[in-house]
């Protein structure tokens, strides 16, 4: 009986932990060229084939984090005014994963 009650219980853990993780996220910072944080800077992720588009604004310590990305490939754009934007054609994002990412804008106009 205890056997089959601790069989049920990892059962049920292993079937929520797996359906907890659909999606990803991506943080990190974002930096000018001389290593200064960039509060207020816009980190948006767009995937063309799903259509999800998301956008966030980095924190006063320049802290962003995007979550609940589907598993895809996206294009990552960091903007603010003026500098000029940083672009990630293609980054693949898997279920469950926390991807790491700072940025380091140039000053200049955007490109």
């Amino acid at each position: 009986m205890l056997a089959t009650l601790i069989t049920i219980v990892l059962l049920v853990s292993l079937a929520v932990s797996s359906a907890a993780q659909t999606s990803a996220a991506l943080q990190g910072y974002v930096y000018d060229v001389s290593g200064a944080v960039v509060p207020g800077a816009t980190v948006s992720v767009r995937s063309e084939d799903s259509g999800f588009d998301r956008s966030v604004a980095a924190d006063a310590e320049g802290r962003y984090n995007l979550i609940g990305i589907p598993a895809g490939s996206y294009l990552v754009i960091t903007e603010a005014p003026g500098f000029r934007s940083e672009t990630i054609e293609e980054l693949i994002v898997d279920v469950g994963r926390t991807i790491v990412r700072d940025f380091r804008l140039d000053i200049g106009n955007s490109r």
